[in-house]
This record gives structure tokens, sequence and C-alpha cells, in this order.
């Protein structure tokens, strides 16, 4: 015989659940069974007026969930777990109401992947790829959202976002730069085996371009600068003392011609 639910117990769960708790967590601080936090919060624990889902503020504004689940993990637009589920307040909720306004579901004033490809000076298969380095490197995060009048899977771009990114990229090179290298090049001159060297490099702030699909492109004389102010251990010292004597053999062969 299942025992009566009292007030007491409900109140205690729906405390929890307020916090974040999943099922399990609540019944481990209860130390009842799993099965039985879960009957209460099925039949005695509704929504509260006051709170939205996730799911249904998507779904009204015509975007992905899977978009607002991106927004609350970054604190873009924070949103809380009630039980398994994520949930807005009344102000957060009118917080993305308004981060989404301006403009119609069905794309009026928003662009198409084309349009915005042409924007960003790419292709439309490397556009989210461009998005994401935009959003990692720029901060600058482009709003999204499902276009209704259009088939399948097809995204609308916010037109001011994606030209605050246009103008945040550096500007992106379809042939090789005059006076620049290629990783590859550039680990062969610093004696490297592979590419790695050069691309960890960028993390740390080496200064280099970015072409066209990411391909980098490095001018030796800047890297061997940058490197001289980096810390001196080993392997910098040793790309510094090849770079400097690739570089001096360039200027021997250029004297000669």
């Amino acid at each position: 015989m299942i025992p009566v639910v009292t007030e007491a117990e409900v109140a205690q769960v729906r405390r929890l659940v307020g916090r974040g708790h999943t099922t399990p967590s609540a019944a481990r601080k209860l130390g009842v069974g799993v099965n039985r936090v879960e009957r209460i919060r099925t039949l005695h624990i509704t929504l509260p007026t006051d709170l939205y889902l996730l799911t249904d503020l998507a779904h009204e504004l015509g975007i992905s969930d899977t978009v607002l689940r991106r927004h609350a993990e970054s604190g873009t637009l924070p949103a809380r777990r009630w039980g398994k589920r994520m949930v807005y307040n009344r102000q957060q909720a009118a917080a993305v109401r308004a981060y989404y306004a301006g403009h119609a579901p069905s794309g009026s004033g928003w662009l198409v992947l084309e349009q915005a490809a042409r924007e960003l000076n790419c292709t439309p298969k490397f556009l989210h790829r461009v998005l994401k380095r935009v959003e990692r490197d720029y901060d600058i995060t482009v709003r999204m959202r499902r276009a209704r009048d259009r088939p399948g899977r097809a995204w609308l771009y916010n037109p001011d976002d994606i030209r605050r990114a246009a103008a945040a990229l550096p500007r992106q090179f379809r042939a090789h730069p005059r006076g620049y290298v290629g990783s590859k090049q550039l680990a062969d001159m610093v004696g490297r085996p592979s590419t790695t060297g050069p691309v960890m490099w960028i993390k740390k702030g080496c200064p280099h371009l970015r072409g066209k699909h990411d391909v980098l492109w490095f001018r030796p004389a800047d890297v061997l600068t940058w490197l001289e102010g980096q810390p001196q251990h080993w392997q910098n010292t040793q790309s510094m003392n090849a770079l400097r004597a690739t570089l001096g053999m360039d200027c021997e062969a250029q004297a000669a011609d």
C-alpha cells in the first residue's frame, strides 16, 4: 500500500524542484524512493504561473529550443532548471522576447543562408564555421530564427548582427598574399615536424592572416619579432635560431640578385 502524501511532503518536493533538483536528487535529499518523488511531482506539482518553459517560448518565437539552450548555457539569455526542464521567470522571458523582437518570423528583413554568406564573404557551406569563430574571437552572437515559410530546417539570420560580424572579421585573401608563408612552410622554416606549433602560436597571440576556408598566412619577420617577446625555453630558442638563419639566407639571396 502506497503511503498517503502529506502537504508537508509536497511542499518539500516543490521547494527542492524549484531549486533545480532532479527527481533522484530530491529523493536522496528526502530519504525516499525515486518513484514516490516522481508520483508527487506528477500528481501534486504544476508549473508556477510566473514561469515559462524554454520549449514553449522557443515555439512562440519560431526558433529552435537548442538555440535558447545554448544562450542559457553561455549566459547571454540566462535560464534556470525546474526539475529536468529549463524555465524563465517573467523578466527573463521578457528579455528573450526583446532579444528576438523587431522582425517577423516569416523572414521579413532577415537574411537567408546565401545572403548571409555573401555578406561574410564565404561560401554557404562554411557559414556556420565562420559564425562560431566570430562568437569565439570577437564575442559577437548572430541571432538566428527558423524560416517558417521555407521547407526543411532553413535558418534566417539577423542582418544587423551579420553586418557587425562582417566589420569585425579581418580581410580574407583568395590568393597567396605577398610576403607571407603558409603554416606548413613556416613549420619547415622553424624546424618543426608539423604545423601544430604555428597553429598553437595563434592562440598565444602570434600575428597572422586568415584566408579563405580558414587558411593561415604568416609574415616570417613578424613571427620572429613575436617569438623574441615570448618566454625563452628551448623550443622557442630553437625556432628563433632556425627562423633567423632562414631569413638571413633569404636576405643574402636578394642581395646577390
